[in-house]
């Protein structure tokens, strides 16, 4: 009669342990068994079968199988032990080829049994940014499911710690509800693991209110995680939030704020305007001393101020500046000239002017004229203050005059603007300038109708002075003696002649209207307008013109109107 084959009772576990360990079925843990382990693992089977146990244990490791000998053999509790802490603390530095490794040992050759330890070493093991992913993840606890295993509290936070390095919100939530529905608490290493998950998946807003709900809560909160977000908030322009993280840090004594967080904040809040962190932020740390922003920080603050009409801030700007070799330019002096316009000190906006002129930096009015030409008291009251520091034995520059008398000429008021043409000659010592001149026969031509007489008046004026005529002055004379009454163009052409005798060439669009107007008079001087016309368009256009008037009038308004639309508006 043949021998009963029997399962292995008691005697034979407590004889050989080892075999009792091995798993029902292969692991993801492990790629592949070795060959010449599953057949000494089956020799050993086929014995155990055929003889009684009692009998034919003691004589297994008494084997003439090489095979047998060399894999069924008793393993030292102690290595065992060690290998089981080297794999902790492998797992817990995130080495995910030394975990691999040693879980190949302690499951092929010492044949341990899967457990909660060996698939928490795995998981943490994925926390290794270039071979760890939130799919092995799923795939380990998956298995562990399978396996029979159940997740503990440990491994729950073991895979909330992978999903910080390689996010997954739904695997996260899922763990979430896993932790919930055991009645697990979440630790405070647990409570970080999530909010960095949440920021490395760009939830800023949801990572700042799990923050705020989590310090009511009681937990303690690690300085480097409020870092990781403001430096993701301000990244993500959130420079609000920003300003609150930083704010709640401030103003409860966290003195563990680097100097790097800080400049970081200030450039980010300065570079996008935002005044309020600005301000908090250099208020903080650049007026006591303890930062020193950049030149470009500077200018940034420099123009935030001005846009909010901080003339505080913006002369501080100039402090910090001042204290270096770098010397002062007119960018730096218009934001300081629009944030005072922007708090409605007119006055010292136009002292500014004179510092400017004074420290040989050419001064920039037109942040001036555009604020007061709003409103022609605004023009009056600034001609008022000028005469005011004249008195106080300030020298005026023609410039700051020139931005009163191009604001009334934006307003069309050209009586006004040469009334103050002619206080300027009594304010500056200088006198007025070419600037001047130019933008008073803009008014000329601006006015209706156009006034001929005065821009003659005011060339001889300029003649008289001794001022040195441009290109621009010669083509906005021009173009006042095309657009006067009357048909008479000698003016024009003798303009036209003295200009190309300096050098100088018409505008595009003064072209146009000297050849459209000399067309329609049937003047042969039109084709003089050949010599450096701007391309064969245009003149294939003359001719066309040349035409028209010969019909008696220009034809093709449309054509025309292309012709003047390309060469653009000419003031």
């Amino acid at each position: 009669m043949p021998p009963l084959s029997r399962g292995h009772d008691a005697l034979w576990q407590a004889i050989c342990p080892s075999f009792c360990r091995w798993p029902r079925r292969a692991s993801i843990l492990l790629n592949r068994t070795p060959k010449r382990l599953r057949e000494a693992q089956c020799h050993y089977n086929t014995s155990v079968q055929s003889q009684n146990d009692t009998q034919l244990a003691p004589k297994l490791f008494q084997s003439e199988s090489f095979e047998i000998r060399k894999y069924v053999r008793q393993i030292p509790e102690w290595l065992i032990s060690k290998h089981h802490e080297d794999l902790r603390k492998a797992g817990a530095t995130g080495d995910y080829h030394e975990v691999q490794k040693l879980l190949t040992v302690l499951i092929q050759e010492h044949r341990e049994k899967l457990d909660q330890r060996l698939y928490h070493a795995a998981l943490l093991a994925n926390t290794d940014a270039q071979y760890g992913s939130a799919a092995n993840v799923s795939s380990l606890l998956q298995e562990m499911i399978d396996e029979g295993i159940i997740w503990d509290s440990a491994i729950c936070h073991a895979a909330l710690k992978v999903l910080a390095v390689h996010p997954d919100y739904l695997l996260r939530q899922e763990i979430l509800e896993e932790l919930h529905r055991r009645w697990f608490t979440l630790s405070g290493e647990g409570w970080h693991d999530i909010i960095v998950g949440l920021i490395r998946d760009k939830q800023l807003e949801m990572a700042f209110e799990t923050m705020e709900t989590v310090q009511q809560q009681g937990v303690r909160l690690e300085r480097w995680l409020y870092d990781l977000l403001l430096y993701n908030l301000c990244d993500a322009g959130e420079l609000d939030a920003a300003l609150s993280v930083l704010r709640h840090r401030s103003d409860n004594g966290d003195l563990s704020i680097s100097g790097t967080i800080w400049a970081y904040f200030l450039d980010a809040a300065s570079s996008q305007f935002h005044y309020e962190a600005t301000e908090y932020a250099y208020r903080k740390r650049v007026e006591p001393g303890y930062l020193n922003p950049s030149s470009g920080v500077c200018i940034n603050i420099l123009n935030t101020a001005a846009r909010h009409g901080d003339h505080r801030l913006a002369m501080d700007v100039f402090r910090v500046l001042s204290n270096r070799s770098q010397k002062l330019q007119h960018y730096h002096y218009e934001a300081l000239v629009a944030s005072y316009l922007k708090g409605g000190d007119l006055r010292t906006a136009l002292t500014l002017l004179i510092i400017m002129s004074k420290a040989r930096i050419p001064p920039s009015a037109s942040e001036i004229s555009t604020h007061i030409r709003k409103s022609p008291a605004l023009c009056v009251t600034a001609l008022k203050h000028l005469k005011e520091l004249n008195k106080e034995g300030k020298s005026i520059p023609a410039t700051a005059v020139n931005c009163i008398i191009d604001a009334y000429l934006d307003m069309n008021d050209l009586t006004s603007a040469i009334s103050t043409y002619r206080t300027l000659c009594t304010l500056c010592p200088s006198g007025p300038t070419i600037d001047t001149f130019n933008g008073l026969f803009r008014g000329c031509r601006e006015a209706l109708p156009p006034d001929k007489d005065q821009a003659m008046h005011l060339a001889k004026e300029m003649v008289a002075m001794k001022i040195k005529p441009n290109s621009l002055t010669y083509d906005r004379l021009i173009l006042v003696c095309i657009q006067a009454d009357g048909n008479d163009m000698e003016d024009a052409w003798r303009y036209f002649d003295e200009m190309r005798g300096m050098g100088f060439w018409p505008r595009p669009g003064t072209l146009v209207e000297l050849a459209r107007k000399g067309c329609k008079l049937l003047d042969q001087r039109v084709w003089k307008l050949e010599e450096k016309a701007a391309g064969q368009k245009f003149q294939e256009w003359l001719r066309r013109e040349w035409k028209g008037g010969e019909g008696g009038g220009v034809n093709g308004a449309g054509s025309d109107d292309d012709a003047s639309g390309r060469v653009g508006e000419v003031r």
